[in-house]
């Protein structure tokens, strides 16, 4: 009896350390650098459009819809921007991350539509948030 309860015990003990490891966003990418997540959940309203994202002012991906992108940047402040359409019709959304070392970030992107007017928005989410919207979206390659 004692064996098996210590058994028991021990499992228990390293199952729960699984968990804790499975979310992990610390030290599982270079060393130094930090992830960014750049995804979009699809909506009928602008499923047709590529959004064009920017990082630091630089193009990095075209991001299709029910995807996400992934960046590895060095610790520090970063612009992520988007813009969807072109000339006349281009609508452009920021958000600023302070980066840190061997952590990750996610960045939602959509289109909220009014009565009277379209709003392009980008918004950073926790962790949680997230991986749930994300469960389903598979990763873009990243059209230029």
């Amino acid at each position: 009896m004692p064996f098996r309860q210590s058994f028991c015990s021990i499992t228990l003990v390293l199952l729960s350390l699984s968990f804790f490891s499975i979310g992990k966003t610390k030290n599982d990418n270079k060393a130094g650098h930090a992830k960014i997540y750049i995804y979009r959940v699809g909506q009928f309203s602008s499923a047709a459009n590529n959004y064009t994202i920017f990082i630091d002012g630089e193009q990095f991906c075209k991001l299709s819809n029910n995807k996400y992108i992934l960046a590895e940047v060095p610790a520090g402040v970063h612009k992520v921007s988007a813009q969807l359409g072109f000339s006349v019709f281009k609508k452009e959304a920021e958000v600023e991350i302070d980066a840190k070392e061997d952590t990750s970030y996610y960045i939602s992107c959509y289109v909220k539509t009014g009565l009277t007017k379209t709003n392009f928005k980008m918004l950073e989410v926790a962790e949680t948030t997230a991986r749930l919207q994300m469960k389903d979206l598979g990763r873009d390659n990243c059209r230029d």
